[in-house]
C-alpha cells in the first residue's frame, strides 16, 4: 500500500516539477535584476557556484551545470569579458586553467540574491505563516534528498573510477 502511495506522489512530483521549474525561470529571467546585471540564469548559476566552491576548471563547471564543454567556454567567456570571473593556471598542472570568481562578481551576485530575496518575501507574504512555514520544510527537504543524492552519485562516479 505504501508504495503505491510513493509512485502516486512521485508521478504527481514528475509532473509538476518541470512546469514550476519553467514558471521559476521564466519569473526569475524577467526580473528587473537580470536586466541591470546583465547576466543569464546560467550565469548566476556558475557565480554561486564559483562564490561557494572556489575556483573550478572548466570541465567541472561543464559537468556541475549540466551543459557541453563549448558552452560552458562561451559562458564563461562572456563572464571573463564582464569582469566578472577570471582565469588562472593551474599551480600543479600548467594545461589546467581554473576559473575564479572576481570581487565584481561576488558583488553581482551579491546583488542578484538580495534582489531575489525582496521578490520571495513579496511572494511569501501572500501565504499564511504556516503556509510559508510548511513550504520552507518542503523544500529543505528536497533540497537534503537530492544532495544526498548527489554525494552517493560522486561517490560511485570515484569508486567506479579506481
Amino acid at each position: 500500500m505504501a508504495a503505491t502511495g510513493v509512485r502516486k506522489r512521485a508521478a504527481y512530483l514528475a509532473r509538476i516539477i518541470p512546469e514550476m521549474n519553467k514558471r521559476i525561470h521564466a519569473r526569475l529571467s524577467s526580473q528587473p535584476v537580470m536586466v541591470e546585471t546583465g547576466l543569464t540564469i546560467a550565469q548566476v548559476h556558475i557565480l554561486y557556484y564559483l562564490r561557494e566552491h572556489g575556483p573550478a576548471a572548466m570541465t567541472d563547471l561543464a559537468k556541475r551545470t549540466g551543459v557541453a564543454l563549448p558552452t560552458m567556454t562561451v559562458t564563461i567567456n562572456r563572464l571573463a569579458k564582464s569582469g566578472k570571473v577570471g582565469r588562472l593556471q593551474d599551480a600543479v598542472d600548467r594545461r589546467v586553467v581554473k576559473v575564479h570568481i572576481t570581487p565584481r562578481g561576488r558583488k553581482e551576485c551579491a546583488y542578484y540574491e538580495n534582489c531575489m530575496q525582496k521578490n520571495l518575501e513579496a511572494l511569501l507574504q501572500t501565504l499564511k505563516v504556516a503556509d510559508q512555514i510548511r513550504l520552507e520544510k518542503a523544500f529543505l527537504a528536497l533540497a537534503d534528498i537530492f544532495m544526498q543524492s548527489e554525494k552517493t552519485t560522486l561517490k560511485l562516479g570515484r569508486r567506479e573510477r579506481v
